[in-house]
């Protein structure tokens, strides 16, 4: 094994490749005859303390292995990725505050060829479980959230000898688990924190040094508008844009129940600062086959939400009896109809519940596009696999068929928190 990768990165190619990805051959369900498309790695997590990069050729609907590194810590929970730097950033969830031990954030060079190497290695509070890059004066930072009620901030690049840049604690020491961290996406200068303990959302400005606010700009308990259980567990949100890129919406979804909250975020004219206002109108049509809405009765996690070009939402759905999901939404609002040129209600604000399609595997917990929307990765968390799909951006990112999968370590375990943690696109290599 270790010969035949020492050939695979020797017949990698020194220099980048540039040219973009082209869609899948043979149009959305790829044939895999075609090889002029240029390879691509993909990298994922492993709660076994293992960080996997993957390289996945088009052409001939391939993923394969390229290198396995036991690096991140004991428990690798999240990876990050900067595309313009060639950097990838992996966070560790293990550490306990009563006996000292701490999580880390792990910082790793991206060769021409794809594979890792580890650059920096500094310590976070215990349970460090997601994270966002932002910049702020051309200087770049990293926003992590974890599980001790804190949200930590580091400057980049790392140096070993790193100390965080702050560590601000949420409201509620005992509750507060803060579980995602989002940018803004209209201006880039805030940073938006779910609380999965309390259901809360914490808006915090980002000063000019880099630096989160100690003042938050809102802080917005869902339970006091939503109709709901007394506890959500909110975890993902997507936002999307209403008008162009003008004006925000938040989704934000419960990872246990079916509960979805929808926001309009509207920034005031004195301070900048961005405020949530509720949207109640915003009527969902099921545009799936009978037989689809049926299958919707069985108990279900949302695990992961992710939007396309500030339209097209995804939720990733862990359900009990092995039919884990991936659903897709299009959000229509003014001229934007989703594809439905019939539609009377152009003007209000509709969610297209456009198709469920298979995870292939079991829960997936993880999911990433490639840079120009042809092509989803999807990382199962209980099976350890990756399947790669195709997509159509032409078709209101439509999902197609799987195009390749590869397993990713041994199964995992929900109970045991085990089992394949996270899965982003990387670059193209030749």
């Amino acid at each position: 094994m270790r010969a035949l990768l020492s050939l695979l990165l020797f017949l990698s190619p020194d220099l980048a490749v540039t040219m973009p990805d082209g869609p899948p051959a043979n149009s959305i369900a790829n044939t895999g005859h075609g090889h002029s498309q240029p390879n691509h790695t993909i990298y994922a997590s492993h709660y076994s303390g293992t960080v996997y990069a993957l390289q996945f050729e088009p052409g001939r609907s391939r993923l394969y292995p390229i290198q396995i590194l036991q690096s991140c810590g004991d428990k690798p929970s999240w990876l990050t990725i900067d595309r313009e730097s060639r950097t990838l950033y992996c966070l560790d969830d293990s550490g306990e505050l009563g006996i000292g031990e701490r999580g880390h954030l792990t910082e790793f060079a991206i060769n021409p060829n794809g594979t890792l190497v580890e650059k920096a290695h500094v310590e976070t509070m215990p349970g460090a479980v997601h994270a966002t890059l932002y910049t702020k004066n051309n200087k770049k930072f990293i926003a992590i959230a974890t599980r001790t009620a804190t949200v930590q901030t580091f400057a980049l690049p790392l140096k070993s000898s790193d100390k965080p840049l702050q560590s601000l604690q949420l409201d509620d020491p005992v509750k507060s688990t803060p579980y995602a961290v989002y940018l803004d996406p209209i201006k880039e200068s805030f940073i938006f924190v779910l609380d999965y303990g309390t259901d809360k959302i914490h808006i915090f400005p980002i000063n000019d040094d880099g630096h989160l606010a100690d003042s938050e700009c809102e802080v917005r308990d869902i339970h006091k508008e939503a109709e709901a259980p007394p506890h959500l567990g909110i975890a993902r949100a997507v936002f999307t844009w209403v008008f162009g890129k003008i004006q925000a919406r938040l989704f934000v979804f419960s990872s246990i129940t079916s509960t979805r909250v929808v926001y309009d975020v509207v920034y005031h004219e004195s301070d900048g600062c961005p405020s949530l206002r509720r949207v109640r109108n915003v009527e969902e049509q099921d545009m799936r086959p009978k037989e689809a809405k049926r299958a919707v009765n069985r108990a279900y996690n949302i695990t992961e939400a992710k939007a396309v070009d500030g339209q097209h939402i995804y939720l990733g759905l862990c359900v009990n009896d092995s039919h884990s999901s991936i659903w897709e939404y299009c959000e229509a609002s003014g001229s934007v109809s989703c594809g439905y040129k019939d539609m009377e209600k152009v003007g209000t604000d509709i969610l297209f519940h456009r198709k469920d399609s298979p995870a292939y595997g079991d829960c997936p917990r993880s999911f990433d596009f490639s840079p120009s929307g042809f092509y989803m990765a999807i990382g199962n968390r209980v099976s350890s696999t990756i399947a790669i799909v195709s997509r159509d951006p032409e078709s209101y990112g439509a999902l197609g068929d799987r195009i390749t999968e590869h397993p990713v370590g041994g199964k995992g375990s929900l109970e045991e928190g085990t089992g394949l943690s996270s899965v982003v696109w990387g670059l193209m290599n030749g």
